[in-house]
This record gives C-alpha cells, sequence and structure tokens, in this order.
C-alpha cells in the first residue's frame, strides 16, 4: 500500500508498505528488523552512521547493475545542510532525510529505490534498526547532493495501521 498523500512532483510521502500472503523462513540470510520508534520532526544527529543497500547501478557513467546486493555506508546529514542554496535549496520536506559524503563518492542510484536504510547495523544484526527506505537525489553520488530517504520513524503512525 502507497502512502496516501504521496506526491510524484516533490517525492513528499514516498513511501509504501508491501504486504505478503505468506510468511517468510529466517535463516542467515533472512531476519527481522526493528522498525526506528515514532518520531515527529528530524531526530538523527550530524554524521550518524548509516547503511544503505540495494541492487542498483554502480556506476555514475554507465549501466552497471549487480548480481548481487551491495551496500554502502554514508553519514547522516542534517535538513538544514541539505536544504542549503549549494545542495538541494528547500527541497527537502518533511519525513525526508539526506545521508551522503559532501565530496560525493558514496550514495544509492538508480534501481535502488524502496531499499533499506539502516541504523546500529555495527552492534548486530539484533541491534540494527529500519530508519528510512531510498527515495530519490539528484545523480548518484554527486558532490553536494547526498541521496535522500524517506524517514521510517516519521511514517511509524501511518506503517502501524497497514500491518
Amino acid at each position: 500500500m502507497s502512502h496516501p498523500n504521496y506526491n510524484s512532483n516533490t517525492f513528499v510521502n514516498d513511501i509504501s508498505v508491501l504486504t505478503m500472503s505468506s510468511s517468510f523462513s529466517l535463516n542467515d540470510y533472512v531476519r527481522p528488523i526493528a522498525l526506528a520508534a515514532s518520531q515527529a520532526s528530524e531526530w538523527m544527529t550530524t554524521g550518524t552512521s548509516l547503511r544503505v543497500c540495494g541492487w542498483g547501478n554502480t556506476s555514475t557513467t554507465t549501466n552497471d547493475f549487480p548480481d548481487t546486493l551491495k551496500c554502502v555506508e554514508v553519514p547522516y546529514v542534517t535538513n538544514s545542510d541539505c536544504n542549503a542554496p549549494t545542495s538541494y535549496d528547500g527541497g527537502i520536506l518533511s519525513g525526508m532525510f539526506c545521508a551522503g559524503l559532501t565530496q560525493g563518492g558514496k550514495d544509492a542510484c538508480q534501481g535502488d529505490s524502496g531499499g533499506p536504510v539502516i541504523k546500529d547495523f555495527e552492534t548486530g544484526v539484533a541491534d540494527a534498526v529500519l530508519v528510512g527506505a531510498t527515495s530519490w537525489g539528484y545523480g548518484c553520488a554527486q558532490p553536494n547532493y547526498p541521496g535522500v530517504y524517506s524517514d521510517v520513524a516519521m511514517f511509524r503512525g501511518w506503517i502501524d495501521t497497514q500491518m
């Protein structure tokens, strides 16, 4: 179920909940993950380490889609920094957050949309928390344009009503 107030022009409310008719078999490769607790506004701090995963393009100049899941670790970027005139210039709206390097070089890309953004992954699977879903960005891994993600914590109330 896609969020009923999704706006394809601004990407606000870019989140969906997928329900399955059967359960998954848990094993070394398939495990549950906790969802971030509900938050009303920006809640992560500058530099928080996040892991973004997906099967999207791994090249900024050609199409190079991997056969295996790829992950990259990037720092959280505050909404005020991401909304600066030299970056997204006000395009980061409520329910969105940014993560990436100012100099570029690490990012999600085309084909990664909807993929997970995980916090506290360093301490082990049991402590990991799903904090975001890959949403959009200008290009891939470009300087001053970190990846933009939907904030699971800010949508937690809606998510809970879908499950």
